[in-house]
């Protein structure tokens, strides 16, 4: 459960932040305070706020993003242990998913967008492997969420390079929190079929 755990401390994480953040967003460089309409995640991790103002939420969203990725890296890794798959492919995922959350860490540098994509790419495995365990052990329900989510990020992806940029940082919002919906709702899924397994071999 650590990675629920951690997941759960980055979000407060991002609401702390949220309330430290100077202000500015793409839709008004002088406003105040940090917009759920406007402003982006990313928003939290730059060195200075939009409205040209040191960034005091900088730190905090530094840590928050360094919990979520370690949260990350720890559920890829359980979860390729969990699954039935063999020797190969559950340590490509893991090394999958393990190196998507260290590149992830450096999200904050002046390197971002090359940063998400990396990662993007590193992950796609870690990503392919989770569809398949979920669909081999029945587990439709979430199969089917991610799907949902996985066409979520297409959604983001579509209008971040069309430029039509008007509701990104809303849906990138609901994006963001429906993966981590997902990804909870396994590790809980995770445990309750540990704890099974502990019970039926007793």
């Amino acid at each position: 459960m650590l990675p629920l755990a951690g997941i759960l401390a980055f979000i407060l994480l991002y609401f702390i932040a949220a309330m430290l953040y100077p202000g500015g967003s793409q839709a008004n460089a002088s406003s105040t305070g940090f917009s759920w309409l406007h402003n982006y995640w990313c928003n939290l991790l730059n060195e200075k706020a939009m409205n040209g103002k040191p960034n005091t939420a900088r730190p905090v969203a530094i840590t928050g993003m360094f919990v979520l990725c370690i949260s990350l890296a720890i559920f890829w890794y359980q979860f390729a242990g969990a699954m039935k798959f063999t020797p190969v492919v559950k340590t490509s995922i893991r090394i999958s998913g393990v190196l998507s959350m260290i590149t992830g860490l450096f999200l904050y540098s002046k390197y971002h967008d090359s940063i998400i994509n990396i990662s993007g790419v590193l992950g796609m495995f870690a990503i392919a492997g989770t569809f398949v365990g979920l669909y081999k052990n029945k587990w439709l329900r979430l199969f089917w969420f991610g799907l949902f989510n996985f066409a979520l990020i297409g959604l983001n992806n579509f209008i971040y390079y069309t430029h039509q940029l008007e509701y990104l940082p809303v849906i990138q919002k609901v994006t963001f929190f429906s993966f981590l919906l997902w990804v909870s709702l396994m590790i809980i899924r995770l445990y309750k079929e540990g704890r099974r397994d502990v019970a039926l071999s007793q």
